[in-house]
């Protein structure tokens, strides 16, 4: 089963709006940007390619050039909503897992400037997004208007409500992420969550995927309800693959599927 990276991420969106904040929530903004921190994917998951093995490659298996050039774009796509709180919060997300997840030891000379000028591009966009927001407050407007931009109608609008700090707007965004991915990708067993934002009883949350089922229980329970939804993916002949337009070809023909999930307490 294929889910592409943009369902993913909308799925992060999706665990967001059903968080259950307690004294401030983020506005529309940065909801916009969880839901859609994963756009610049959207053409790599039309076109996917393989592994050295002939299987569909993952976003892990991207060669890192690659993966600042997709990272760029998802960035790009919020500035470009004029979500200059969504594209710095993003763009601290992919900066985060470019000096923390990436293995420096293992990079090309061409590909460790690469990523020297993705980290030094972004950061001082940063700065630059920054200055505007402040500008759009100034102005009086709400970055919670910038809400009616988001693409996915499956993320529920939020009302006009004070934001929390950045680094809580941030690790909500790392930590829906990291629930979505756990979701969407093989993951049995469990694992642990820590620094959860935005519950104050809250440190840390256990994840575990119940036996034979599409879903993921969490402990304790971070949402303010059950949450079922429905992911769209593709299912297509789990064997190696001849060639890259071979596997584009299957998913090109193969219509999507919906999978409903659940989200609930042990």
């Amino acid at each position: 089963m294929l889910i592409p990276q943009v369902e993913h991420a909308r799925i992060a969106g999706v665990i967001a709006a059903a968080w259950n904040f307690r004294k401030a929530r983020p506005g529309g903004a940065i909801m916009s940007a969880i839901a859609n921190h994963d756009h610049g994917w959207a053409e790599v998951d039309a076109r996917p390619t393989l592994n050295h093995d002939g299987a569909p490659r993952s976003f892990l298996e991207m060669p890192p050039k690659e993966s600042f050039s997709i990272w760029t774009r998802s960035i790009a796509h919020l500035a470009e909503m004029k979500n200059y709180s969504g594209a710095r919060l993003v763009a601290a997300h992919f900066i985060y897992l470019a000096e923390n997840e990436i293995n420096m030891a293992r990079l090309s000379p061409r590909e460790a400037i690469a990523l020297g000028q993705f980290l030094a591009e972004h950061k001082k966009l940063m700065e630059q997004w920054k200055e505007l927001e402040t500008e759009h407050q100034s102005a009086g407007l709400s970055l919670n208007d910038l809400s009616k931009t988001n693409t996915h109608s499956d993320v529920t609008p939020l009302p006009a409500v004070p934001t929390g700090t950045f680094a809580e707007d941030l690790r909500l965004l790392q930590v829906c992420d990291q629930i979505s991915l756990l979701l969407c990708t093989d993951f049995t067993g469990s694992a642990t969550i820590a620094d959860i934002p935005y519950l104050d009883d809250c440190d840390s949350i256990t994840v575990t995927r119940p036996n034979g089922k599409f879903g993921l229980t969490l402990t304790p329970f971070p949402l303010r309800k059950n949450l079922r939804d429905h992911i769209s993916a593709y299912v297509i002949p789990r064997k190696p693959y001849a060639s890259d337009e071979e596997l584009q070809q299957v998913v090109a023909s193969t219509a999507p599927i919906t999978q409903e999930f659940l989200l609930s307490p042990a």
